[in-house]
């Protein structure tokens, strides 16, 4: 599993629009046709996605996502002292999440397209701060994934109510 596996999951999830095909995915979400293929088939091995009946295995996704990701992509804690630098909100500081909890620091996605600023956040893959940012809801996922990825108890909490509440409304 690579952290683009992630991405590609939830590309496939939030995916509208015309029929989907590698390049158009692959474009979407910043990442190569070729690796696309490649997450792809790892999903598939993972059963995180059936390619025969062309969705996304829930159960599984939920799982992984809410209990996996922490583990297999894991995020160091923020340094509160870490140089603030621009880009768009992540974690905590993401709108999905805004109200939960009050912070005085924000996180962020370093990126020169964003006009935030705050502490740097390690994407799960570097494409997303500047291909995904378009797509609201693949960005709510991927910023909720990010607390889980750093956040303490409380937040993880919040985190994995908000995570599973989204990801039950593309459950067909």
């Amino acid at each position: 599993m690579k952290s683009q596996d992630i991405l590609v999951l939830l590309g496939i999830l939030t995916w509208k629009g015309p029929k989907r095909t590698y390049e158009r995915l692959s474009s979407a979400i910043g990442v190569g046709k070729t690796p696309t293929v490649h997450a792809v088939q790892r999903l598939i091995e993972a059963r995180l996605y059936n390619d025969h009946l062309d969705r996304v295995n829930f159960l599984a996704a939920k799982e992984f996502l809410i209990h996996g990701a922490k583990y297999v992509f894991p995020h160091p804690p923020i340094d509160e002292n870490d140089t603030e630098v621009l880009g768009f909100n992540t974690g905590i500081s993401h709108p999905v999440f805004m109200g939960q909890i009050n912070y005085t620091k924000k996180t962020i996605w370093p990126s020169a397209k964003g006009n935030e600023k705050g502490i740097p956040i390690k994407p799960l893959h570097p494409s997303i701060p500047d291909s995904c940012f378009t797509n609201i809801e693949l960005m709510e996922l991927l910023a909720l994934i990010d607390v889980l990825r750093m956040g303490r108890i409380r937040e993880v909490a919040i985190a994995e109510k908000l995570l599973l509440e989204k990801l039950n409304t593309y459950e067909k």
